[in-house]
């Protein structure tokens, strides 16, 4: 009896630790979530998917790229299946690889997106007006406008 117990009790436990792990909450459904090893996993293999862009990225870039982590942005569309997004920036250059499909499978769509970084652009669209509430009427060759009106 205390065999049965026991063991009832471990399987219980191993029932318990097996389905307890990261879940996230969209659009009313629950889905499992990536651990935490398996999230710096995507981290490294996003890593080394820049590291091998030897066309995309210069060398000097890639250096400074693998020195920092990525901002990570996960939307799932199902257990441990959506759309991750790493970004990383540079002085010139936005890179962002996403990744979209079940996470760890060959079921997975990879993109590279490389946007470069555009100089800020004046816009004088809101500039503040000048005040010409008393200014005098335009002319034209120097002559003034002469309004004539019908009765």
């Amino acid at each position: 009896m205390r065999f049965l117990t026991l063991m009832l009790l471990a399987l219980t436990a191993l029932i318990y630790a097996a389905g307890c792990g990261p879940v996230t909450m969209v659009d009313g459904q629950m889905y499992k979530a990536l651990s935490d090893k398996e999230m710096d996993e995507m981290k490294a293999i996003a890593k080394h998917a820049l590291a091998t862009a030897d066309r995309t990225i210069p060398a000097s870039e890639r250096e400074l790229l693998a020195k920092q982590d990525p901002e990570v942005q996960i939307d799932y569309k199902g257990d441990k299946q959506g759309i991750y997004r790493a970004k990383w920036k540079t002085d010139k250059n936005v890179y962002e690889l996403v990744i979209e499909g079940e996470f760890f499978s060959r079921k997975e769509v990879w993109i590279l997106k490389v946007e470069e970084i555009q100089p800020e652009v004046l816009d004088f669209r809101n500039a503040p007006r000048k005040d010409t509430t008393d200014a005098t009427p335009p002319t034209r060759l120097g002559v003034k406008d002469k309004i004539k009106v019908k009765q």
